[in-house]
């Protein structure tokens, strides 16, 4: 933490420019600046990194022309920060994919670089926050842009569609309520709100706030949290009330535990029955029980988190890196109460099952899937240093809101948008919290001025490279759309690949989705053949790379089943052909990566027949390898369980098989009509 050493004016009004653009980051998602496959996020990303490259010089220029001086006592919430961003470097470096881990998912930016950023931009904010005047500056900027974002919202009605030519702020408005409790905690801590008609007005706004937001969770948890704020320091009390709630170790602790308190959700999800549209429950049950809807999702996406920990209890220990959720999601994805297939139709019962979801919604839970149990216990570390320190006379104005932060972490991810109002909040939590001071470490202006020239130097590179890969997703994405094939090559077309694949599969996943429907409507054209011929090779590429996940290998599969489903064209022969002789170990690879996922090949194996040309032996041999792979396979040990039932000897090998499947529910997995389930039923019984 640094303190102003001389009246250097310029100096200092350099930083609170800085400070004050990083504060309207949104503003990058707007229309002139939209770039990348998400355009509202991946700008707002590369501007962040490049202000706190800026931050990172005016840090350095500081120390060294001792306009900055360090505080020799680190307060024990910078120890705790800088101790998460240390554990972040050295898992980020350590894991199979280091670059994704550093940058994150695109479509979010949380990764180790952000957490670095914000760690530059609360070194930014505290020196500014001592002088009443920068606070004064700071604080006005805070509340005009919460207005306008709150305002943006009602202008652009809510909407689920992609529309890139109108700005949708960040598509959801779900975000505004953590941006009302940073800026409701910061105007307590800063001594704004010193009488009763100063907290209605901010009471309103909040509430205003919420009902703009749409977001269930914080109704309940701000509720609470607005309740009592206006309870004990508004309301007068009796002297047995004030003594009551005095703000000792044991209201302390009762918060600390409020913080941790909504994890439980995640180990009671799985006794919590999944239910979708067609069995809706009514009531309070159908809170926790749609799948498709709020904290029913939420708690769905719990049960994949505690999934993946229970088939890869490894992780536990350190982690796998950001970003790797949505390949949990894809391989685990088929927790209790989903299925795929009903009465031998293709019906999901869960959006998600088949879709993305590149965060957990859960904060603690994707700390701990990613950093392990030391990343869960420091994202906890922060809010209960905060509460156990945090200054007697603000405690109930401040308390119970960062608890409801904190809670609301629990039930959603925040967005670029949300990261320099996060790193101001806690800025002001450091500020706040200082007198209560962690060890005494002397450094030289040396070490200072190395450590920020450092991350200079890591966030200018990370610019670039953001502003990079960027520019690639988007001209892969209108190239595959607009532009002849021969310009490209497909080392081209595979070059995002190498930082983890996001954007290679998401304009996969639009090609292979629409090319389809495309044909249908245009005539089939060469260079149509040639892009979807780049992009099967790529993904065949992608799924023999040892490194990328599950999601992203099965984006081979998925373009081989819409060549065969949906291009009955001759043009397309010659590559149907070629992706047949490939189409067995294109399986075998996916179910390789994903052996729990046994429902993405039953395209594959529904069709196993014709594949073979009805050749016996060759089927039982195909599906004896993927069961060597997967002995828990339904769909692989339904069929190899009928051929072997009608084969003399093989019988009761066959019966075993079926059993196993019917228990299981193979119907959930693949394609087994009802009437299909009972006569085999019947035949194993008799």
């Amino acid at each position: 933490m640094f303190t102003f050493a001389e009246q250097t004016t310029l100096y200092r009004c350099t930083g609170l420019a800085l400070l004050l653009i990083e504060l309207n980051l949104f503003l990058a998602g707007m229309p002139p600046f939209q770039r990348g496959i998400w355009v509202q996020t991946e700008p707002a990303v590369l501007v962040m990194f490049t202000i706190t490259a800026l931050t990172g010089l005016w840090l350095t220029i500081g120390t060294w022309r001792r306009w900055l001086i360090p505080s020799p006592a680190f307060p024990p919430l910078i120890v705790c920060l800088l101790v998460w961003a240390a554990w972040q470097i050295l898992v980020t470096f350590v894991v199979v994919m280091p670059w994704h881990s550093w940058f994150g998912p695109p479509q979010t930016g949380d990764g180790t670089c952000m957490s670095i950023a914000m760690i530059l931009t609360i070194m930014l904010a505290c020196p500014l926050w001592q002088a009443a005047r920068y606070r004064h500056a700071i604080m006005s900027v805070v509340a005009v842009s919460l207005f306008v974002q709150c305002a943006l919202h009602v202008y652009y009605p809510r909407t689920d569609d992609y529309i890139p030519e109108r700005w949708v702020p960040a598509q959801w408005p779900e975000y505004l309520p953590f941006l009302g409790g940073y800026f409701w905690v910061a105007a307590f801590s800063g001594g704004y709100i010193t009488n009763r008609i100063r907290y209605a007005l901010l009471a309103v706004a909040m509430v205003a706030l919420l009902v703009i937001s749409l977001n269930k969770s914080a109704y309940g948890l701000f509720g609470v949290a607005l309740l009592l704020t206006t309870l004990v320091p508004f309301v007068p009390l009796s002297r047995n009330l004030r003594r009551f709630f005095y703000p000792g170790p044991v209201w302390r602790k009762t918060m600390i535990v409020a913080c941790v308190l909504p994890f439980s959700l995640v180990f009671i999800s799985p006794v919590i029955p999944m239910l979708d549209a067609s069995r809706d429950p009514t009531g309070i049950i159908a809170l926790f029980s749609r799948i498709n809807d709020g904290i029913g999702s939420r708690l769905a996406l719990d049960q994949v988190g505690l999934a993946t920990l229970q088939h890869e209890p490894g992780r536990l220990l350190i982690g796998a890196g950001w970003g790797g959720f949505n390949d949990d999601l894809f391989k685990y994805g088929l927790v209790d109460g989903v299925y795929t297939y009903i009465n031998g139709v293709h019906k999901p019962n869960w959006f998600l099952v088949e879709g993305t979801s590149h965060h957990s919604h859960n904060q603690p839970l994707e700390a701990l899937l990613s950093m392990g149990l030391v990343g869960l216990i420091l994202w906890y570390a922060f809010p209960m240093l905060a509460l156990w320190t945090f200054p007697k006379r603000w405690f109930w104005p401040c308390a119970p809101m960062i608890v409801a932060l904190t809670g609301l972490g629990h039930f959603w991810f925040q967005l670029p948008q949300c990261f320099p109002a996060q790193a101001f909040y806690e800025a002001v939590l450091v500020s706040v919290c200082a007198k209560k001071l962690g060890p005494t470490l002397t450094f030289s202006r040396w070490w200072y001025g190395v450590a920020c020239i450092v991350t200079v130097i890591a966030m200018a590179w990370s610019a670039v490279a953001q502003y990079t890969m960027m520019m690639h997703g988007d001209r892969v994405h209108d190239a595959a759309l607009t532009k002849p094939y021969g310009d490209y090559t497909e080392e081209w077309v595979a070059a995002d690949l190498a930082w983890g694949g996001d954007r290679w599969m998401a304009t996969t996943r639009f090609y292979a989705t629409d090319a389809p429907d495309k044909a249908k409507k245009e005539n089939v054209s060469e260079n149509m053949l040639g892009w979807y011929t780049y992009f099967i090779h790529t993904a065949r590429k992608a799924a023999q790379t040892p490194q990328l996940g599950a999601r992203i290998a099965s984006m081979e599969l998925r373009l081989l089943y819409s060549l065969f489903g949906g291009f009955d064209y001759a043009l397309f022969d010659k590559l149907r052909h070629e992706a047949t002789v490939s189409f067995e170990d294109a399986a075998i690879r996916m179910t390789a990566k994903a052996p729990l996922r046994d429902d993405y090949i039953s395209f594959f194996m529904m069709n196993l027949p014709s594949y073979v040309h009805n050749d016996v032996a060759r089927e039982i041999q195909i599906l004896t390898r993927i069961l060597a792979i997967a002995p828990d396979n339904r769909g692989a040990l339904w069929l190899l369980g009928k051929i072997y039932l009608t084969t003399p000897g093989r019988e009761e090998q066959g019966r075993s098989m079926l059993k196993k499947a019917i228990t299981t529910h193979v119907e959930k997995v693949y394609p087994v009509t009802d009437a299909e389930l009972s006569a085999t039923i019947e035949k194993l019984i008799h």
